[in-house]
């Protein structure tokens, strides 16, 4: 017997009706699955949200959040409002916060082989900083292993250079000069180049340049800049004392926590940071050496006495950092000096 349209129309409604109790009930566990998935890390960094280190981890946080399609959301909060420089490290140890932005050199003393980019004139540039870096990461993350923290990525300050009210030929042209201090590495230098210390801080310094409280000083073209240098230097050479990075942790608890996709999405996200990072560094770089030039100071490479003395005074802060680290450090010095004699 044909039933006629009207018995098609009723089985379709049939139909829909057994299908819609299943499937009313899969929505509200399939929307509750999804936002159990998701989650949010706090990101703390002592420095400022303008600053190129923090730019640089805001897009990450942005990278990170499309590539899990949202279940990942990274908040950055910049300029020490989290917490200050110094409690990063121990905060995203101790679970306060998901990940942090250190400084290598500051935790040194909990992670010996990180104060290897801060020993002075070890690198001539970019390149080499870029070697060394990458000689350093497995041991420095492998460390931070031991305080659950996983290494994410890195990103350098542009380089230190020398600044002088007069010019250098040599090194024993900072003899007897007034040299600015702000930490271990900087007095250690005065004191070997005989040059007398002053102890000035960066909020300082502007105010110590413009009075003629110091004939030189080591510090980076984008400090230069910030502290108006021409006031009271008239040369910049571009000596690459040091390029010191910063580097993005993450609680191991936390990344071994996501979905292995969402695992992913992080690590190809830091990859790409660090790339960025590495060349917004020498972009700063080379912006703030033109900046320092166009207000009348002389930028300039070291000439070739006062480059082999640094050279020779790298040496002997290799040796010296080789031995604090017990031996340490010849694993990573070692291929290092090796790569660069064979270039």
């Amino acid at each position: 017997m044909n039933p006629g349209p009207g018995g098609s129309v009723r089985r379709r409604v049939l139909l829909q009706a057994a299908c819609a109790g299943p499937l009313a009930a899969w929505l509200p566990h399939s929307r509750a699955a999804a936002a159990a998935s998701s989650r949010t890390w706090r990101l703390a960094t002592g420095y400022s949200a303008d600053g190129l280190h923090a730019r640089n981890i805001e897009l990450f946080a942005q990278e990170v959040k499309a590539a899990t399609g949202g279940t990942l959301s990274i908040e950055v909060h910049a300029g020490g409002k989290l917490a200050k420089l110094p409690d990063i490290f121990p905060g995203v140890q101790d679970g306060r916060f998901e990940a942090g932005e250190i400084l290598l050199s500051a935790v040194a003393g909990t992670l010996p082989m990180a104060g290897v980019d801060a020993i002075p004139f070890v690198v001539s540039g970019y390149a080499d900083a870029q070697r060394l870096a990458e000689l350093a990461r497995r041991p420095i993350d492998d460390k931070a292993r031991d305080f659950g923290l996983r290494m994410l990525f890195d990103v350098p300050w542009p380089p230190q250079g020398l600044y002088s009210n007069r010019p250098l030929q040599a090194i024993g042209d900072l003899r007897g000069l007034r040299m600015r201090t702000y930490n271990d590495t900087t007095r250690r230098f005065a004191s070997y180049v005989q040059a007398k210390a002053v102890e000035v801080n960066a909020v300082d310094l502007p105010a110590a340049l413009r009075s003629g409280q110091i004939d030189a000083m080591i510090t980076s073209a984008a400090t230069g800049v910030e502290s108006q240098a021409w006031t009271g230097m008239k040369h910049f050479y571009d000596v690459h004392a040091w390029i010191p990075k910063n580097a993005v942790a993450v609680s191991r608890a936390a990344f071994g926590s996501l979905a292995p996709e969402q695992q992913q999405a992080v690590l190809a996200s830091a990859e790409q940071a660090q790339r960025r990072g590495w060349q917004m560094s020498e972009d700063a770089a080379r912006a703030a050496k033109q900046t320092l030039g166009g207000h009348g100071m002389a930028v300039e490479p070291p000439g070739p006495i006062l480059t082999r003395e640094l050279k020779r005074l790298g040496e002997k802060f290799s040796l010296e950092w080789i031995r604090a680290t017990n031996g340490l450090g010849n694993a990573v010095f070692l291929p290092y000096f090796t790569q660069a004699a064979s270039r």
